[in-house]
């Protein structure tokens, strides 16, 4: 990509459940999940992705909360449609985590184009208004076709391990399109 005149845009490791880090010189750890989060811009447009690296040994329970906090990022993408408003995409995805054994995860879904995080936000309705600059609207936003909106979530076990999954997908008329072509069904192994 920086052959071709790519643009660093940002590069996070989540190491050991404690938030991220861009430190460079971080030493990976045997038998650890982390999780990567990356970006460039490239002809003035952004890029985000991240995702999760087994290095080593890992416990049944790692790679089921892995499957578990993928199947929630799939079923925000199954809801998106054109018409659809972001807060419905939002309550899809609460309602696939309300099943699982655990909790604290984070996650969302944003905008991405020529900046990293744009409108439309995928969350809950929390009743504000957006100004784009010529008048004010809800920002539970109506999804429309072209839109381009990033799926992420993470998910931290404090001073253990980190949980990264991040899809990008594009609105087509039926439903939403996948530009993030790594498999994000199942981690990284090494």
């Amino acid at each position: 990509l920086f052959k071709n005149d790519a643009q660093y845009e940002h590069f996070f490791i989540f190491p050991r459940g404690m938030g991220m880090t861009d430190n460079d010189r971080y030493i990976i750890e045997k038998n650890n999940i982390l999780g990567f989060d990356a970006g460039v811009i490239y002809n003035g447009y952004t890029s985000d992705t991240g995702m999760t690296v087994f290095f080593g040994k890992y416990q049944d329970r790692d790679l089921e909360i892995y499957k578990n906090l993928s199947e929630m990022v799939e079923t925000g993408i199954r809801s998106v449609k054109p018409g659809a408003r972001c807060s419905h995409v939002y309550g899809e995805m609460v309602k696939k985590v309300s099943g699982f054994k655990f909790s604290g995860n984070t996650f969302e879904g944003h905008g991405i184009g020529m900046g990293f995080r744009e409108y439309p936000a995928i969350n809950p309705n929390i009743g504000y208004d957006y100004n784009n600059g010529f008048e004010n609207i809800s920002s539970d936003f109506i999804i429309e076709k072209g839109m381009v909106i990033n799926f992420e979530t993470c998910y931290n076990v404090f001073d253990q391990k980190t949980f990264q999954i991040e899809k990008t997908v594009m609105v087509t008329d039926s439903g939403a399109e996948s530009f993030t072509f790594q498999n994000r069904q199942e981690p990284v192994f090494i």
